[in-house]
């Protein structure tokens, strides 16, 4: 249908909706090969028309994995890989934004991205600072491994990605926002200038982890210390006030029958587990 439409419309090509998206953007975003072949047959010059957000179609491969789609794109238009959005990103930093691990590993693989590595968005960002600040620990383990990866890389704000990870280690207790730290410390150590307090800081940043543990065990058993205290005192009264009450003889009125006994047993267990759950956590 849409090469009968191209064939009797050929200015269809170029028609865009509301956000400045053409049909080769669609095609793009949802993998149609077939169709992005068609398309870009007809007209190339749809590959560099860009949406409201200054996205050409490579940009959405990107955003969405089209791994096939960015190489047919490529195939007929090579400068295409060097094109940014409006926020000065190329498609490295926008796949990593959007956690694309395999369209990652292309780039990283190919020589012709080689450009792209250490490129910045409008904000200094290469792609090492938005892996780190995605916290996407398996990304920039990919990027720091890379040699051609700048890791002393500053922004605009002057925050090299180590920078950045420290301070989002120090807000957040994240097992992602950790891991992203040890790599750049690991993987980055090799690097003269940074080399120099790669120790300390990994050391800084082991104490700290031991700290946070010890802190959250004695909040743990200090939970469950209140819980244990509870729990003997419940089991202790229950031993005086039992169901049903008492004869006249001062025995209890269920002693003969099987579910007290029940009762008696499972009371005292309790009582007993408990009172030596609140001596172990008051002796550690």
């Amino acid at each position: 249908i849409a090469k009968q439409l191209l064939e009797k419309m050929p200015e269809i090509i170029k028609d865009d909706d509301n956000n400045k998206r053409t049909a080769l953007h669609f095609a793009s975003t949802l993998g149609f090969l077939h169709s992005v072949q068609m398309l870009l047959k007809y007209d190339t010059s749809t590959a560099y028309f860009q949406d409201k957000s200054g996205s050409v179609s490579i940009h959405l491969s990107a955003q969405f994995g089209r791994i096939n789609i960015i190489k047919e794109l490529l195939h007929c238009c090579p400068d295409l890989k060097d094109l940014v959005d409006r926020k000065h990103r190329n498609i490295l930093h926008i796949a990593i934004e959007h956690q694309q691990l395999p369209v990652v590993r292309y780039i990283l693989k190919e020589k012709k991205f080689m450009s792209l590595v250490n490129g910045r968005d409008k904000d200094g960002n290469t792609a090492l600072h938005q892996a780190t600040l995605n916290s996407n620990p398996y990304i920039a383990n990919l990027l720091v491994r890379n040699k051609s990866i700048d890791v002393m890389a500053v922004n605009r704000k002057r925050l090299t990605a180590l920078d950045i990870a420290r301070s989002q280690s120090y807000q957040s207790t994240e097992d992602r926002k950790e891991l992203v730290l040890a790599t750049l410390l690991y993987f980055g150590s090799s690097h003269r200038r940074f080399s120099g307090r790669v120790s300390m800081e990994m050391l800084r940043c082991g104490v700290n982890q031991r700290l946070m543990s010890i802190e959250w065990y004695k909040d743990k058993a200090n939970t469950l210390l209140v819980v244990a205290t509870l729990v003997a005192t419940v089991t202790f009264a229950a031993g005086f006030t039992l169901p049903g009450g008492y004869q006249s003889d001062g025995m209890p009125t269920f002693v003969r029958q099987q579910k007290f006994e029940e009762f008696l047993w499972w009371d005292t267990m309790a009582m007993v587990s408990s009172t030596v759950a609140v001596i172990v956590l008051v002796w550690d």
